[in-house]
């Protein structure tokens, strides 16, 4: 095991860190370990920890949010500057899994929200609308296709 760091070592970690090498592959090429590697980075000025550590208020909100929040959200209510990838990670390593798909994927319209989109399409309000999609808890997407589908059945009703 190898502890005093020859110049031309130094060179070699200074040349690949700053070439983005993987400090995995450097480790290997200089035959030292992965943690020596970072504490020389570290030592050089050129690498630094991240000391943060997540308090449990912080993991308890993840849990209970992480799979209903959007990223901006939660990134608001963890109350410092972290970085959208901390929280993804940090969820990953609690084994929360966040579905791509809005809760109400796939869910079937209701009269009474095909009620309320043709009332609120009608005062003026466009398919794009956040305050549409909030009432209706439907996508921008699905109360665009709906649109579509609703002013199809009205042509084909006239058209008889």
């Amino acid at each position: 095991m190898k502890t005093h760091w020859e110049p031309d070592e130094i060179e070699y970690l200074r040349i690949g860190f700053l070439n983005h090498v993987s400090a995995t592959i450097v480790a290997h090429e200089l035959g030292r370990s992965l943690p020596s590697v970072y504490f020389k980075l570290d030592r050089l000025g050129l690498w630094r920890r991240k000391t943060g550590r997540w308090t449990q208020e912080q993991v308890a909100l993840i849990k209970a949010n992480y799979q209903k929040t959007s990223a901006d959200d939660m990134l608001r209510q963890l109350g410092r500057k972290i970085k959208v990838g901390a929280v993804v990670a940090k969820a990953n390593a609690l084994g929360l899994i966040k579905t791509k798909r809005h809760r109400s994927h796939n869910r079937p319209w209701t009269p009474t929200e095909d009620k309320t989109l043709l009332t609120l399409w009608k005062e003026g309000r466009k398919r794009n609308d956040p305050e549409l999609q909030r009432k209706l808890n439907r996508t921008q997407d699905a109360i665009q296709n709906r649109c579509s589908l609703l002013a199809a059945k009205k042509l084909r009703k006239y058209a008889k």
